[in-house]
């Protein structure tokens, strides 16, 4: 009888842990931030890259950023993108990021290297935004990326996984400035 009870109550334990369920939608973005103590400046995150795609090309647009927050949202954020793909880049002229009703422009966009890769090229570029526009803009994890100028725009979309990063950094940093 109590090797019974015994050999159920293990039953039970077995049976219970193969069917857990693990949320995928509150993913963590801890492995997608790394922050640091700057003293009297408070604490800067650096947001590591988030993948966006245009499609039609089979182009990728990988963007990190790094900023500083202690308690006002003050100052900018430093964006860094590489645009990989069959072009080389040598000039942005313009790049834009809407997100919801919030559209971020920065027209100084600084090429810092081109590079051969995998897939062509790599070209790489740093700008600086508002950090209020940035918090604006993670509002919302629907964004889109335009590079360039008329006639020239592509258009870059975030990958079904950075649109649940971007969900998770909001959840996990931007909710709190």
């Amino acid at each position: 009888m109590k090797s019974l009870i015994i050999s159920s109550f293990f039953a039970v334990i077995l049976a219970t842990g193969c069917v857990s369920v693990n949320p995928s939608a509150t993913k963590s973005a801890k492995k997608h931030i790394e922050t640091f103590f700057v003293g009297e400046e408070g604490t800067q995150y650096f947001i590591k890259p988030l993948l966006f795609e245009w499609k039609s090309a089979q182009t990728e647009m990988l963007i990190d950023m790094t900023f500083r927050y202690k308690d006002q949202i003050k100052d900018s954020a430093i964006l860094h993108f590489s645009i990989e793909g069959s072009e080389i880049y040598k000039t942005i002229p313009h790049l834009e990021i809407q997100g919801g009703t919030h559209t971020v422009t920065a027209n100084a966009v600084n090429l810092m290297f081109n590079e051969k890769a995998k897939k062509g090229y790599v070209s790489r570029f740093n700008t600086k935004i508002s950090l209020k526009e940035l918090h604006g803009l993670f509002s919302t994890s629907d964004w889109t990326i335009q590079v360039g100028s008329a006639p020239e725009i592509t258009t870059y979309i975030p990958s079904k996984k950075t649109r649940k990063i971007i969900s998770a950094i909001r959840e996990e940093v931007f909710i709190l400035m």
